[in-house]
């Protein structure tokens, strides 16, 4: 079993990502908890290791953790204390330059899967 435990869900995703990620099993979604900037650190840690609790509980071969960067290190913290094993998905990213017809500055960005890369 690969869990995606990110806001990007699988619908969005590349057959190029699909066909990695299966590579460890069914993927399974478990959606990025929202962080509230009024969260103290310890907050943080304790909603971690809730979640971390409940994604150890479907024994995955891999997690992909992706979102608020601290709450992104603590889950991965505590997946790596338990030998799961934690990725990130990588991309190319292609940033694109143009102006519209009044001049205004249009920025658009693609994101290419390169694949997986490991905590």
């Amino acid at each position: 079993m690969f869990i995606n435990c990110t806001n990007h869900r699988l619908s969005e995703w590349s057959a190029e990502q699909v066909a990695e990620a299966e590579k460890w099993g069914e993927i399974v979604e478990y959606p990025f908890p929202n962080v509230s900037p009024h969260d103290s650190g310890d907050d943080v840690k304790r909603k971690a290791k809730e979640i971390v609790l409940e994604i150890a509980g479907k024994a995955p071969q891999a997690v992909m953790v992706q979102g608020e960067m601290t709450m992104t290190f603590a889950i991965v913290s505590e997946l790596k204390k338990l030998n799961i094993y934690t990725l990130s998905a990588v991309s190319e990213r292609i940033v694109k330059i143009s102006a519209d017809e009044n001049g205004n500055t249009i920025k658009t960005s693609e994101f290419h899967f390169a694949g997986f890369r490991e905590y």
